[in-house]
Parts: C-alpha cells; structure tokens; sequence
C-alpha cells in the first residue's frame, strides 16, 4: 500500500538516533489519536476516522515510534530488519521467516519485472538494503507505508492477518520497481505492486469480478483514475490498477511501463501526456481496449 508521507529518509534517519524526552503526544485529531505506548489499540483508536486523517497523524506518530522504540536488529543480503514485538508473546520466529522469505520473494520479483543483470540501472539499484521496521502488535489492521524509496514501516498480527507475507510482498514490490524507476500516479503505482501480489493467483480474473462485485461497467475511465485524487475515492481501486498494469504488461511488456515510471512521478499533472507519448494511445483511447481485454479474460484463468 502506498501512503505519501512528508518525510524525507535522511531526517527519519536523525530521528532514530535523537534523544527524545519530555514530549506530548504530538497526535491531537480526536479522530485519529494514536497512543505510541499502546499499539494494542491502535485499530480501536483509528476506527472512527477515514485513511488520510490516520495518515496525516502518522507523519508526527511514526518518526517518534522509530525514534524511542527498543528495536532488534537482524540482517539479510537485501533486509535490514528492525523488529518489535508489542505484546507479551515474545515469540520472534516470525522475524526469522521474514529474513527467510525476504531474498527468496526479491529474486522472484527481480524475474517477474525482467530485471536485467546487464543494465547499469538495475545492478546499481540492486546494491542496496530496505531498511524496515516491523511492529507485531495485536490487531487485525496490517499496514505498510514506505516514507522513502529504501525505508519501510509495517504493521501486523500474524493471527488475524494471516496473509500478513502476501501483503509484505505488495510493499517489497514497490521497493524493488520503485528504487530503479521511481514512482507514477497511484494507478501504475499501487497497481504495479498490486499485479506483483497476485501475480500466483491462477484465477486472478475469474475470481476478482464475482467475489468483490466489480464489474467492467463500473470501472471509471483511466484519464480519471490517472489522478490521484479520483483513485483513491474509486471502489475497488487497487483492483483495477492491478488488472490495468496487467494489460498493459500483457500487451506491450514490461519496457514500455518502465519508460513511463521514469518520465512520471506520483504526482504528474502531465501523466496523460506522458502516456500517450510512450504507448502511442491516450489513456482515454485505452478505456475500450482495456474493457475488451478485462471481458476476455473473465472467463479465463490467467498463468
């Protein structure tokens, strides 16, 4: 899940270090309070207030977090993991499985995005760790915001989230796309690392349009959901972005999606330009296309 935070790395970095004390609670919104020392009641503090009151808290909540936690430190080739656990269940071979499965899931991202050894782009990117930090909390809200290209916060209770790895695979696909190409509007963005998530569903057609109620009629048009504002007020949106970039991959390959990552950015007023210029077709010509494809293949399983 992508959530646009105002914090650059470097001042989160001096934030760990810093000494905090004698501080209040920065977080006022009765809508969005967050208790720092009480991450049980998160999701119960949260509750009543919609995603981006809850965002903006976070960017005075989050670097505080970070910066006063007692975190624990593990490594692996592509994961510098800083975990806590925030509850009296100590166990931490959860932290051990995400070590594990963490170079497993980037070398598998590396091939489902054609990442190519040969280029100096991509090898380059390919040097650096995601920094993380992962709170296991009782909850069943899982989350994950990457407040910069290389650092990731995350949020989760294995019990009640179970699929907690596949939505860790969202974020990590945002990760590894997005520190060779940058990011574009939400709809490439999120729909990029949505496609990735899914991408071993068999079914991912024929079992989205029955069971989330999502029909090809009510799918807005791409010029629409190109800005930001419309894409995160659209139901089903990650839906659509994932089935959208999926067409497009299917269609003309990865190449030609790269391109426009690195000539757009999340916030690009110019993005419908930027497309045309890169797929030959403006995004309101795709809208019939795109519908055609997404009929096809509803009746079909896509390998």
């Amino acid at each position: 899940m992508k959530f646009k935070l105002l914090l650059l790395f470097g001042g989160l970095l001096f934030l760990i270090n810093a000494e905090i004390s004698g501080q209040e609670n920065p977080i006022q919104d009765e809508k969005a309070t967050i208790n720092i020392n009480g991450l049980e009641d998160l999701k119960a503090a949260i509750k009543p207030a919609t995603l981006f009151p809850v965002l903006q808290a976070m960017d005075t909540w989050m670097p505080k977090l970070v910066s006063t936690t007692n975190w624990q430190t593990e490594l692996s080739n592509n994961l510098v993991l800083n975990y806590y656990i925030d509850h009296s269940d100590t166990n931490d071979v959860l932290f051990e499985s995400f070590l594990t499965q963490s170079d497993t899931i980037i070398k598998e991202l590396d091939m489902f995005f054609e990442m190519a050894p040969s280029s100096k782009r991509e090898h380059l990117a390919a040097s650096t760790r995601l920094i993380c930090f992962i709170i296991k909390t009782k909850t069943d809200l899982t989350f994950g915001t990457l407040p910069d290209p290389h650092l990731l916060f995350y949020y989760l209770d294995p019990v009640r989230d179970p699929n907690y790895m596949t939505r860790f695979r969202h974020e990590y696909a945002h990760w590894v796309f997005g520190r060779v190409y940058g990011e574009a509007p939400s709809l490439f963005y999120e729909g990029v690392a949505t496609f990735a998530e899914k991408r071993s569903d068999k079914d991912h057609f024929t079992s989205l349009f029955p069971s989330k109620g999502l029909e090809v009629e009510d799918i807005p048009s791409l010029s629409r959901l190109a800005k930001n504002e419309t894409f995160w007020n659209t139901k089903n949106n990650y839906t659509i972005s994932s089935l959208f970039v999926n067409f497009l991959v299917s269609e003309w390959g990865w190449e030609k999606l790269k391109l426009l990552f690195l000539e757009s950015d999340y916030e690009d007023p110019e993005i419908n330009e930027h497309f045309k210029e890169i797929y030959g077709s403006s995004l309101e010509e795709m809208d019939d296309p795109f519908n055609e494809f997404l009929k096809n293949k509803t009746q079909q399983p896509i390998l």
